[in-house]
């Protein structure tokens, strides 16, 4: 070969960006033959003979050779495969985020009292989810869970819990009784997590923390049962004051007999329940350091003059900057409201 030698030859073949995997055997007849292996592997080659050939020696090279490039083309095909069912894979779980932001409530106004969240999934799909609805002409309801676990298992749950509290006949039967007058009354906070304790027991290893309860439209009376979830923040926007409140109780799912206790709050003109998943108060940053339930008190409370939409927004910008490159190891969910008294009632 003019102008290159065997060397030479075998380091551009493997610089070059072929399609398939070129077997190359150095032939050599130099002395040195220590140095002329070392030299040949740096150079990329596979395979050495030295002269002279025996044809016995090649015939046995070349059946290598074959086995070794029939195994490479083997294990490209099933590369090729699991790439196209990781697409396939990932293609389902980007319409299954959808579905579940489709799930989520709309932000907005239910009789003057404001509604609005954060979302982020720390993969394509949440254990946490959310939700807001109207449980009697007197009565809204809330709730916000978060299921142990992150990826498609905690997801999956999360999907059934939201189907089984939101649905009709749930809302009636766990949700709501009709009283000696035919009316819709609450059932009370308590028992509705103890039913879904009572009914998610066996959901094998995967238990979830969450806060259930409603509000009265017309008094701003809360009430409410937490159960394993972080504590809410009241905030009254007059005294610019935020407060946790609540206590803890156990997650729901794990104990078969768990006991869990109402909680009540008064919310007066403005005020603001702030309801969140712990993905938020241990967002950590680059030195491993904890957003804290400190620092999100603190945002609330500084934040107080602002709108509802303004002050989440501040919140998102301080998470994504405290955390630095938006690969959050755990959903960050919170659901706000602010109380307004409905036009009727002030």
């Amino acid at each position: 070969m003019p102008n290159i030698d065997g060397l030479q030859l075998c380091q551009l073949i493997r610089q070059a960006e072929l399609p398939h995997y070129v077997y190359v055997i150095v032939l050599t007849g130099k002395d040195e033959r220590e140095s002329s292996l070392v030299q040949g592997l740096n150079a990329g080659a596979d395979d050495f003979l030295f002269k002279p050939i025996d044809p016995n020696k090649l015939r046995i090279r070349l059946q290598m050779a074959f086995r070794i490039l029939g195994l490479e083309q083997t294990l490209a095909e099933r590369n090729r495969k699991l790439y196209h069912t990781y697409e396939q894979i990932r293609q389902d779980l980007l319409l299954a985020s959808v579905m579940q932001k489709n799930l989520l409530p709309a932000k907005g106004h239910v009789d003057n009292i404001v509604f609005d969240w954060l979302f982020y999934p720390s993969h394509f799909i949440a254990g946490d989810i959310f939700n807001y609805f109207e449980l009697t002409d007197e009565y809204l309801a809330f709730y916000h869970l978060d299921v142990s676990g992150h990826g498609v298992r905690s997801a999956l749950l999360s999907f059934t819990l939201h189907h089984y509290i939101n649905n009709k006949g749930g809302q009636s039967s766990v949700l709501r009784y009709k009283d000696a007058e035919g009316v819709y009354q609450p059932v009370p906070p308590e028992q509705v997590v103890s039913a879904l304790n009572q009914r998610f027991t066996d959901s094998g290893d995967l238990y979830f923390t969450m806060v259930y309860g409603y509000l009265h439209k017309a008094t701003g009376v809360v009430q409410f049962t937490q159960a394993g979830h972080p504590c809410p923040i009241h905030l009254t926007t007059t005294q610019h004051q935020a407060n946790f409140c609540g206590g803890s109780g156990f997650p729901v799912a794990l104990f078969p007999n768990s006991d869990y206790e109402r909680l009540s709050l008064q919310m007066v003109e403005g005020d603001r329940l702030f309801i969140y998943s712990d993905g938020i108060t241990e967002c950590l940053n680059a030195v491993q350091q904890s957003y804290s339930e400190q620092r999100l008190l603190s945002l609330l409370q500084n934040t107080a003059d602002q709108t509802l939409e303004q002050t989440l927004q501040s919140l998102c910008d301080e998470l994504f900057d405290w955390q630095g490159n938006g690969q959050f190891e755990d959903d960050m969910t919170l659901l706000a409201i602010e109380y307004h008294a409905p036009l009727s009632f002030k």
